[in-house]
């Protein structure tokens, strides 16, 4: 039996993958927090949120730029999964500090979340399909 993947480098997933890199690396070693950060959250999660998109960030590229495609689909998933996870974070704390004036910011990265976390299940799909297909 072949498997059959959903795809892969995905122009939109490509995109977040590497503006989490960039925020998550930037704003973790610069730049202070986003306002809705601070005021939302204490400290420790402010880093956990850098440090969910850096590190997600970074194992999607790592992911996307290996050749063997089982690796590659474990690295994306935990990478979707970290993203999801980081701008999750950042939605909740944009609806508490702004309320629904921060529907449109605060929804468009909740749909990223939802994104995310769509494709980490379709890539969980694929992985299961391969591991019964076998060698």
């Amino acid at each position: 039996m072949n498997a059959v993947f959903t795809g892969r480098s995905r122009p939109h997933e490509v995109m977040i993958i590497v503006w989490s890199v960039a925020v998550g690396v930037i704003h973790f070693t610069t730049d202070p927090p986003p306002n809705s950060l601070d005021a939302a959250y204490p400290t420790w999660m402010t880093g956990a949120w850098y440090l969910l998109l850096g590190a997600g960030g970074l194992a999607g590229g790592v992911g996307l730029l290996l050749r063997n495609i089982i690796v590659s689909l474990y690295l994306e998933r935990a990478s979707m999964i970290a993203i999801a996870a980081g701008a999750a974070i950042y939605a909740l704390a944009a609806f508490y500090v702004g309320g629904w004036r921060a529907f449109l910011a605060g929804g468009l990265i909740a749909c990223w979340s939802a994104a995310c976390a769509w494709r980490a299940g379709q890539i969980t799909l694929d992985l299961r399909r391969v591991s019964k297909a076998g060698p």
